[in-house]
């Protein structure tokens, strides 16, 4: 089973799929800091880029990653150059915060 790391807890129906689907790892409370990241990222085929950000540092450890997901609009805190570099989809998800924004 493909593993998927999201370094903050999240709920909702989004994260249900994600757990039907993958093997989600996730702070159970809090978040997981830059130093945590780095050392587990290499074990992960995906990351959910959830308040976060994945640096050029991060995705040469990423030995296995595939897809960044930015669960957000932009992509200003991914090193896109450096996963396309290294062969990692990055994505978004930018109608995530239309509503908010609208708000």
């Amino acid at each position: 089973m493909k593993k998927i790391l999201v370094p903050i807890p999240l709920a909702g129906p989004g994260m249900d799929a994600l757990k039907s689907s993958f093997q989600v790892t996730y702070p159970e409370k809090g978040r997981y800091n830059r130093d945590q990241l780095l050392s587990m990222i290499w074990e992960f085929d995906g990351i959910l880029a959830a308040g976060s950000g994945v640096d050029a540092e991060m995705i040469r450890a990423a030995k296995n990653l595939k897809i960044i997901s930015v669960y957000g609009a932009g992509y200003d805190s991914i090193d896109v150059e450096e996963a396309s570099r290294n062969n990692i989809l990055v994505a978004n998800a930018p109608e995530s915060v239309t509503e908010s924004t609208a708000e």
